[in-house]
C-alpha cells in the first residue's frame, strides 16, 4: 500500500460494562462493550487491475493497490462470555467473543461505506480442559480455539476461512527447582489462514510446533 505523510491521530471512545458471579469453585463472566475509533486508519483500496497507475505504476488483473488513508469512524460492539472451574484435581475452561464491527466511511470511500473491518472476525472462542494433580504445576493440558471466517481486503472480497485448532501442553516438576515441559500448538496442522498477498498464494499462521523446555528456579 501506498503511505501518506498527513494522517489525523486516531481517537477512541467506548464503554464496557461487566458482570462476574462466582458460586463454589465455578466462575462466570460477561461483558458487554462498545468502542468507536474516530479517524480510523485503514489501507483504502483504490484500483484494480490491470493497468498502469500514477505513482504505482503497473498493476496486474490479479492485483490492487491501496493507500493508508483516514476513515471517518470504525464502531465495534459485541460480547465477551467467560467460563471456569476446578472439579478437584480437573481445571475446565471456555471463552466466547462476538464482535459486530462496521465502516463509516467518507464520500470518496463509498465502496467500503457499513462493510466490516478487514481482519475482525465475528466469532472467537476457546475451550480447554486440564488434570493438575494436587493443584501443582505437574500435569496436563489441552486447549481447542476457534476462530471464524473474516476479510482479508477491505472491498469483502478475499475471504480468509475460518480454522479450529488444538494446542496441548505437558509438565513435570523434578523438584521444588526444576520443571520441565512439552508443549504442542496447532497439533492437527489445520490451515490457518492469516492473509491473502496473490493470487492463489495464501499466507498461513503458526503450523504444527512442538517445544520442548527446561524452566529453573534459581533461589
Amino acid at each position: 500500500p501506498q503511505l501518506r505523510a498527513a494522517l489525523a491521530p486516531e481517537r477512541l471512545r467506548g464503554a464496557e460494562l461487566g458482570l462476574d458471579y462466582e458460586i463454589y469453585t465455578i466462575r462466570l463472566g460477561a461483558t458487554v462493550f462498545w468502542n468507536r475509533l474516530d479517524n480510523a486508519i485503514a489501507n483504502v483500496t483504490l484500483a484494480r487491475g490491470p493497468g498502469n497507475f500514477p505513482g504505482v505504476g503497473f498493476v496486474s488483473a490479479a492485483g490492487a493497490f491501496s493507500q493508508r488513508q483516514n476513515l471517518d469512524a470504525v464502531e465495534a460492539k459485541g460480547v465477551e462470555i467467560e467460563a471456569s472451574g476446578d472439579i478437584g484435581d480437573v481445571r475446565l475452561a471456555a471463552a466466547y467473543s462476538y464482535v459486530d464491527a462496521e465502516v463509516e466511511a467518507a464520500p470518496a470511500q463509498a465502496a467500503i461505506d457499513g462493510r466490516r473491518p478487514a481482519q475482525v472476525p465475528r466469532h472467537f472462542a476457546t475451550g480447554s480442559v486440564g488434570w493438575f494433580p494436587r493443584g501443582g504445576d505437574s500435569g496436563v493440558n489441552i486447549t481447542a480455539r476457534y476462530v471464524g471466517s473474516q476479510f482479508e481486503d477491505d472491498l469483502g472480497q478475499l475471504a480468509l476461512d475460518d480454522a479450529v485448532t488444538l494446542d496441548a501442553r505437558a509438565a513435570l516438576r523434578l523438584n521444588r527447582n526444576l520443571l520441565v515441559e512439552l508443549r504442542g500448538e496447532n497439533l492437527f496442522d489445520t490451515t490457518v489462514q492469516a492473509g491473502i498477498s496473490g493470487p492463489g498464494i495464501i499466507e498461513r499462521a503458526l503450523p504444527r510446533t512442538i517445544w520442548l523446555g527446561v524452566k529453573l528456579d534459581i533461589e
